[in-house]
């Protein structure tokens, strides 16, 4: 039996795809699986079990698998690839090919096959990916406040909530007209056992606030418009700098929209408001086609594990 590998590991969930030589594709869910935030040995034991549910369902065994490919949060740089591989590769069972990448790159193999083209992976934190040609560029846009990150800081701390009624969604629309915001809550990459006595919500009601959020902003609410246009034209800058970076021609390149602010809102026009605001901020670069991704990303990790095998 000839099965190929994909893992999307993202921050907050993560999917696992074993596809066979006839094209069948096997799933399976598992929470996130960034190390950052639960650790390498919690990794390895989550993919494990993962692969041997998928393995079960196919009737296979380890020995099978001819080529893995996983795109993983949290692999920011060279270093992490290299624990990553020591701490969680080399001990499972495998005997093949395999790459790890940021999980920004497997989205952008998912979307495009061109050699020119800068993802936007908006999730739980912000990644921007730019590859011309052979050159790749990658950063975790760490200056750059993530959607939910500008969202909190502008709601500000609500002193007047009832701390026994913590219904986050009912309470947005009037947190935001809070005339003097500060920094309330980081994201839930920063929500942990440690900061439970702090958080006046749960962990199930904060990933809730961003339905809230484009209601309102639907509904013609002025300061959620405000922070939206705050956040596309930030967004937009971050992908002129990094063609700038990578030398990319005007109209010469793909810019690939990621991430559940893209995909949960697919009736906003984001194609429209991004070449609007590459206008807007006098770009000297402008991409040629804006793409929001609709696929999983794992297809663009058993794409590349396809070609890895073939090595």
């Amino acid at each position: 039996m000839d099965l190929l590998l994909g893992v999307d590991g993202g921050g907050t969930k993560t999917d696992i795809a074993l596809k066979d030589s006839l094209g069948k594709v096997y799933l399976a869910h598992a929470a996130g699986s960034n190390h950052e935030a639960i650790g390498f040995e919690r990794v390895r034991v989550l993919l494990k079990e993962g692969i041997e549910e998928l393995l079960e369902q196919f009737g296979g065994s380890w020995k099978d698998i001819q080529a893995v490919c996983m795109g993983m949060s949290g692999i920011d740089f060279n270093i992490d690839k290299k624990n990553f591989a020591e701490r969680v590769i080399h001990r499972l069972p495998f005997g093949c090919n395999f790459l790890i990448e940021n999980d920004a790159y497997i989205a952008l193999k998912t979307a495009t096959g061109t050699e020119n083209a800068i993802i936007l992976n908006a999730g739980t934190g912000i990644k921007v990916l730019g590859i011309h040609g052979r050159k790749e560029l990658y950063s975790n846009a760490a200056g750059i406040d993530s959607f939910q990150r500008r969202i909190l800081n502008a709601m500000g701390k609500e002193l007047e909530l009832n701390r026994n009624d913590k219904s986050f969604s009912f309470d947005l629309s009037k947190i935001l007209e809070v005339e003097d915001p500060y920094d309330y809550l980081q994201w839930i990459f920063l929500f942990n056992d440690s900061r439970r006595e702090e958080c006046p919500y749960s962990e199930a009601q904060i990933r809730n606030f961003p339905m809230a959020f484009f209601k309102l902003l639907k509904n013609g609410n002025s300061k959620a418009k405000q922070i939206f246009e705050s956040l596309i034209a930030d967004y937009t800058e971050l992908a002129a700098a990094m063609a700038f970076r990578l030398e990319l021609r005007d109209k010469d390149f793909e810019l690939v929209l990621s991430g559940s602010i893209f995909s949960k809102n697919r009736d906003l026009d984001f194609e429209k408001l991004f070449f609007s605001a590459f206008i807007k901020a006098g770009s000297r670069v402008t991409p040629k086609e804006i793409i929001v991704l609709k696929e999983p990303h794992y297809l663009g990790a058993l794409f590349e594990a396809e070609r890895i095998r073939k090595r």
